[in-house]
């Protein structure tokens, strides 16, 4: 399901127009819960989202 090795650095500057956090927050989420976890996150917090 892993379309290419990006590292996180990259993936994070790809996606930081919908990440509101630092790159350490990014990282631990990244980490422990996989990006599209953060992202499902972050859209259920809502920043301006829906």
């Amino acid at each position: 399901e892993e379309k290419g090795f990006r590292t996180k650095n990259q993936i994070y500057d790809e996606y930081k127009h919908n990440i509101d956090g630092s790159k350490p927050t990014f990282y631990y989420y990244f980490e422990n819960l996989k990006l599209e976890s953060f992202l499902e996150l972050r859209n259920k917090l809502g920043k301006g989202c829906g």
